[in-house]
């Protein structure tokens, strides 16, 4: 098994078709062809299924990709951490981080690594939690930088470092009805109008808020992936949220949100690094993950209380 294999079976997989592949990878399609049918010869199984509209892989095949994605990554990164040495950087980092994470805490971190180290460049993804994981596993980045779910993330091959617990509440804008009642009751809720994330987290919520008969029941107008756009809605609308109250804080101490107070009602997520269980980690790195840290606990000191550091 060599290199070539790697990546052209690795192309074949994600053009879907031979003939995009080899254009992908600048190699003749008889010459692919017979690399990926090596590749299944000395294995001994079919990693791809041949089909008049192109191939998709087999089981053997998404196992194979899964594991010759992370490889190939390892490799480029080992020559692009060379690269950056030979030029007199002292490493780079690739983080990934969802909103909320990457608008209020990562550039601060950032900000104070290079004020210890210059040298040291970065690469910042922004992305859903399932598609942040993925590209984790592949190599892609090396940090994830996130709230998480009990359970969700507790999967072979990764490390959580437990950094922080985010607070979430209820929000709306200063104008809805329910911002003006003194006691909001479960009916109140119900009978609401709702935008919500759609993540396995949110539909947790929803059943604690909700209980499980009713969690399915509520009215709700907009789901979204993307929390800037769930609170221009907020702005705009009658409508109602559930979101960390970090990143709604300046739009709460100007008054155009507000917290809808329900007080059975106070749920949080860890938050916190994660990685790959037997990555190498580079100084750069280490250092990325030691700011982290130190910058996670200063700011529980001076944040309003938003956050509480966990045990670690």
């Amino acid at each position: 098994m060599n290199i070539n294999q790697i990546r052209y079976f690795i192309a074949v997989v994600d053009c879907g078709s031979f003939r995009s592949a080899c254009q992908m990878v600048a190699v003749s399609q008889p010459a692919l062809s017979n690399s990926i049918k090596t590749l299944e010869d000395s294995l001994q199984v079919e990693l791809l299924e041949r089909r008049k509209d192109g191939v998709i892989p087999t089981a053997y095949g998404k196992v194979l990709y899964n594991f010759f994605k992370s490889a190939l990554a390892s490799v480029q990164r080992g020559h692009q951490e060379v690269e950056l040495m030979r030029d007199g950087s002292k490493g780079r980092v690739n983080v990934g981080a969802p909103t909320g994470m990457i608008d209020m805490f990562l550039p601060n971190i950032i900000e104070q690594m290079i004020s210890k180290s210059r040298e040291i460049t970065f690469d910042v993804r922004y992305d859903c939690l399932d598609n942040l994981v993925q590209d984790l596993r592949h190599g892609e980045v090396d940090f994830l930088l996130t709230p998480y779910w009990q359970g969700t993330l507790l999967k072979e091959g990764l490390e959580i470092e437990k950094l922080a617990d985010i607070r979430f509440s209820i929000y709306a804008r200063n104008s809805h009805p329910l911002a003006q009642k003194d006691h909001v009751t479960l009916e109140d809720l119900l009978g609401a109008d709702w935008v919500l994330a759609e993540s396995e987290g949110m539909q947790a919520f929803r059943q604690e808020l909700f209980g499980s008969a009713q969690a399915h029941h509520i009215n709700c107008v907009v789901t979204h992936n993307h929390q800037p756009f769930m609170v221009n809605l907020l702005e705009k609308l009658d409508l109602m949220s559930i979101m960390p109250d970090y990143t709604v804080e300046q739009l709460t101490t100007n008054g155009t949100l507000t917290k809808i107070d329900y007080p059975s009602f106070r749920p949080s997520l860890p938050a916190g690094l994660i990685h790959l269980t037997g990555r190498h980690i580079t100084p750069s790195m280490q250092l990325f993950a030691d700011t982290t840290r130190e910058y996670m606990s200063n700011t529980s000191q001076h944040h309003f209380e938003l956050l509480e550091i966990g045990a670690r």
